[in-house]
Formats: C-alpha cells, sequence, structure tokens
C-alpha cells in the first residue's frame, strides 16, 4: 500500500504541490492527469523516494517498486539484455543463467522475443519502451511506476502499449501509480483517476473505474468508462482554464511536430551525402600535395628566393628520404615519440581521476579549480628552467611539459563529460542507488567515454607541442632538438624535414585516436548525441 496524506513540496521557495492526499492498495491500478508543469512526476518522485515531502507522510509498505521515467532511460551503451538485467546486476553483483532466462521471458511476454542483442540505437521509439516495461518487470515489483511512458509515441504505437500494460497488470497482480495527460488512457487502465489541479497542485477530484479490471484486447472504452470520461474532461474544463488559452499553442506546437518531421527525413539524408563528401574529400587530398607542392617550386623559382630562407621542395623531399634510409632520423623520432606517449598517457589517468572526483564533489572542484586555473596560466617554457634544476637533461623534464601542456584541457573536457552523464541518468543513479563502483562501472565511464575521446583527439596533437617545447630547452635528441641542431648548421632543409615528421606524427595521433573513438562508440553504440 502507498498512502500520501497532506502532501506539500515546494521548489526555490514555489509551492508545487499542496495538500495532496492519495492511496494506491494492493493489485490497484491509480492515475494522476493535470495540467502540464502541475507537479505530476515531483508527484512519482516523492513516492519513489527520490525526493522527500517537506510535509506530510508517504506511508509505503511495498519492498519492490519499479519506475518507468518519461524519458528514454535505456542505457545506450547496453544491449537490450543487459539493459533488463540490469536492475539485478546492481542489486545482486552477478547475473546467473535463471536472471537471462527469466528476463528473456519477460520480452517475450512484452512482445520482443528475438532482440536480446540489439542495441537501443537500433529500436523504435515503441519498442525501447517496451524494453523499459521489461526491466521494470525483471524485478517482480509489487508498485511499478509509470511516469507519462508512452508520450512520446504516435497514437497506434500507444494504443497497443496501453493493451499490453493493461494485461501485465492483470497477470501479473502488482499495483501501479500511473501519470499522464491522456483521459482516455487513464480511464481504460486505471481504478481511480486523481485530477489534479494548476499549480499549486491539489487533488480536486476522484473517480472510480469498477471496469479496469477487465481484459481488454483492443483500446476501447466500455458505455460506462465513456460516461466517467465524459465526467472527468466536465471538471477539467472548469477547472483547468489555462488551457483553453493553448489552441494557439498546440498549433503552434503542430507546426513545430511537421517541421521537426521536415527535419528528420532531412537528417536521414545527411549521412549519404556526408560519406560522399568525406570520399570525395579524401580522394582530393593526394591531388592536392602534389599541386601544393609543384605551386611551392614555381614560387621558388619564380621569385628566386634563397635556399636559406625556402628549400626546393625536391631538395626537401630528397633529404627526407635521405634521412630513412641511412637511419638519421629515427633516434630522434623515436624520443619525440617516447615523450609525448608517456606524457599523453600520464595525463589521461591523471584527468580521468581528478575529473571524475571533481565531478562529483563541488567542495574539491571549488576547492582545487583556483589553483588548476592559476597553475594553467603559467606559460609552459617558463616552467623548464626549474624543471632542469630539479631533473636534469633527462626525459623527466620533457614528459612533465607535455603533461601540463595537455592535462588542463583534458581535465575541462572530463569534469564535462561526467556532470553531463551525472545529470542525464540522475534520476536513474538515485533510483536504483548503485555502489560507488557500480555507478561508475555501467552508468558514468561508458557513458561518457564518447565525449573522453573527442576530447582525447585533440589533446593528444598537444602532447606533441609539449615534447617539442621540452627538446628546444632541454634536448640533443628528438625532433625539437633537431631543429635547433639544423639551424645551427644553416641546413634549412633538414629543418623542414624535422618539421614534416612532426606534422606526420600530429596527423598519426589524432588518425589513432579517432580509430579508437570510432571502435568503442560502435561498439558500445554511443555517440555524443546518446
Amino acid at each position: 500500500m502507498v498512502k500520501l496524506e497532506n502532501i506539500d513540496f515546494s521548489f526555490d521557495n514555489k509551492l508545487i504541490l499542496s495538500n495532496i492526499n492519495a492511496k494506491c492498495d494492493s493489485a490497484e491500478f491509480i492515475s494522476f492527469i493535470g495540467p502540464s508543469g502541475c507537479g505530476k512526476t515531483t508527484l512519482l518522485h516523492l513516492i519513489a523516494g527520490i525526493y522527500k515531502p517537506q510535509t506530510g507522510k508517504i506511508i509505503n509498505t511495498f519492498e519492490r517498486v519499479s519506475f518507468v521515467f518519461q524519458n528514454d532511460s535505456l542505457l545506450p551503451w547496453l544491449n537490450v539484455l543487459q539493459n533488463v538485467l540490469l536492475p539485478l546486476e546492481i542489486e545482486k553483483g552477478k547475473i546467473t543463467t535463471d536472471d537471462k532466462e527469466k528476463a528473456i521471458s519477460i520480452l517475450s511476454e512484452v512482445g520482443l522475443p528475438d532482440i536480446s542483442r540489439l542495441y537501443p540505437s537500433e529500436l523504435s521509439g515503441g519498442m525501447r519502451k517496451r524494453v523499459e516495461l521489461a526491466r521494470a518487470l525483471v524485478s517482480q515489483p509489487e508498485l511499478l511506476i509509470l511516469d507519462e511512458p508512452f508520450s512520446s509515441l504516435d497514437v497506434i504505437n500507444r494504443e497497443r502499449l496501453n493493451v499490453l500494460l493493461k494485461k501485465l497488470f492483470i497477470n501479473h497482480k502488482f499495483s501501479v501509480i500511473l501519470v499522464t495527460h491522456s483521459i482516455e488512457e487513464a480511464v481504460f487502465l486505471s481504478n481511480i483517476i486523481y485530477v489534479m489541479s494548476d499549480k499549486p497542485s491539489s487533488i480536486i477530484s476522484t473517480f472510480e473505474n469498477k471496469e479496469a479490471r477487465i481484459p481488454a484486447q483492443y483500446f476501447l472504452l466500455s458505455s460506462q468508462q465513456q460516461v466517467i470520461e465524459s465526467n472527468i474532461r466536465l471538471r477539467v474544463s472548469e477547472n483547468w482554464q489555462n488551457l483553453s488559452e493553448n489552441g494557439q499553442y498546440k498549433r503552434i506546437k503542430s507546426k513545430n511536430l511537421q517541421s521537426e518531421k521536415v527535419a528528420v527525413k532531412i537528417q536521414e539524408k545527411e549521412p549519404l551525402k556526408n560519406r560522399l563528401k568525406k570520399s570525395i574529400y579524401s580522394i582530393l587530398i593526394p591531388f592536392e600535395l602534389v599541386f601544393i607542392f609543384y605551386l611551392l617550386e614555381f614560387i621558388k623559382k619564380k621569385f628566386n628566393i634563397e635556399d636559406f630562407f625556402l628549400p626546393l621542395p625536391s631538395s626537401i623531399l630528397k633529404r627526407f628520404l635521405e634521412t630513412m634510409q641511412t637511419g638519421f632520423i629515427l633516434p630522434h623520432i623515436f624520443q619525440t615519440v617516447l615523450e609525448s606517449l608517456c606524457g599523453f598517457i600520464i595525463a589521461f589517468i591523471l584527468s580521468l581521476i581528478s575529473g571524475y572526483l571533481l565531478s562529483r564533489s563541488k567542495f574539491l572542484y571549488n576547492l582545487a579549480m583556483p589553483y588548476i586555473i592559476a597553475f594553467n596560466t603559467i606559460p609552459s617554457v617558463a616552467l623548464i628552467p626549474f624543471l632542469i634544476l630539479w631533473f636534469g637533461f633527462s626525459i623527466v623534464p620533457k614528459i612533465i611539459i607535455s603533461i601540463i601542456v595537455m592535462f588542463f584541457p583534458m581535465l575541462i573536457t572530463n569534469i564535462t563529460a561526467f556532470i553531463q552523464i551525472q545529470q542525464q541518468y540522475k534520476n536513474l543513479l538515485i533510483f536504483y542507488k548503485p555502489s560507488a563502483f557500480e555507478r561508475f562501472k555501467r552508468f558514468e565511464f561508458p557513458g561518457a567515454l564518447a565525449y573522453i575521446f573527442s576530447g582525447v583527439k585533440v589533446s593528444i596533437t598537444l602532447s606533441i607541442i609539449g615534447a617539442v617545447v621540452g627538446e628546444f630547452q632541454a634536448g640533443s635528441v628528438g625532433l625539437g632538438s633537431l631543429i635547433l641542431i639544423a639551424k645551427a648548421n644553416f641546413d634549412t632543409p633538414l629543418m623542414f624535414v624535422a618539421l614534416l615528421w612532426l606534422i606526420i606524427l600530429g596527423l598519426t595521433y589524432f588518425s589513432l585516436a579517432n580509430f579508437i573513438y570510432i571502435i568503442v562508440t560502435k561498439r558500445k553504440k554511443i555517440t555524443k548525441e546518446n
């Protein structure tokens, strides 16, 4: 049983719910209907324990409670079966064969027998809602809380899911608390319908429906239910006066829906166009390089530019191949790669750990960020003399400079990524109450991967900058040091060779990071949009 006694609740000193009294007995289906923004979702969050009432009392004797949220709450990096098993995995820590069989059985019951290996991105809106229902049922709840679960679906899918929900309610004999805007939906499903006023919201009418437990094959109201629906509409028209002004809103909303449909059609065509554009650009790259090569040759000869300022591109290419054949360039490449990759790996680990901790604690964030920002304002070149003083002319100063150059942008990206995921799945995290490790492993880290690796694609190239800056001041080996050596010997072609290798390394790092990003997000079926 759930009993609400004199519940009041406020947000930012604004009264949202006022003197709410309602009751849901065992194996009973109740609905709350009310105007948009009146606090219906807030009421469900109070019942689920996500919020705490400020006055009044909530008595809940149900031990097992499940929640289907209004927004899509499936985790895009888990397949259908993993999503359904998520509550059991959080509760038990380990999934058994019996659990998997139960989940597959429930998926069949909700009309999805053969999709356990698919991902949410491969499902329609109606199928995703069925999966959410299956996830709610897998823990065998005594109380099922539904927050406008079908509001985003088309009429046909919505009616089918209403018939399915009624069948599940009758077969499983659990209690249901539903929030909806649809009077027909409330009357079709519910034993008791509570009508709520606008803010500050209170219960203005209660209607009983004795035919809610009668099985139905189609979404059709009986004559008695039609009478109840008419009475609710009369009561609603008397009290939701502000909704009479929403004719314009409805027309605007209809226009928006039409424009959204057009946008969806355009978006469906865009991927093919983008692929063609990328293919064309990729094909053009060799021609562009050849064009630039001969253009520079022409400029060099036309204006008779001294070799000291700009050697012939052909002589640079010749020197490039010579340094490769003799192996002269290899130690310098290896040194720069070693410094930059070590710096990147250390910076990535440090920024990931610190970014997560700062995202979880406002106290740590407010305490540490001023110092991190202040340190980031120091030019990295100014730190090199100190690092040489402390660590000598070893590889360590170059690695540290590489870390410093990358750390701050990666830290900001990681903080933003984790906060985004924590906000997106806030209600899910509060409701399921996973342990700190489960929270990080199943929600925050896989959800933040797309953001983290998009930041890595940019930051990894900064590692080369950090390594070269260090080599300019404290190195004898490395591409940065080679540029200085070539400059001292007036060997301009060799300077350009070292510069070309830095460009090649940067492109290689970026391509590698982008490849890992694609592999990870495809494997997890996630993107930044998800």
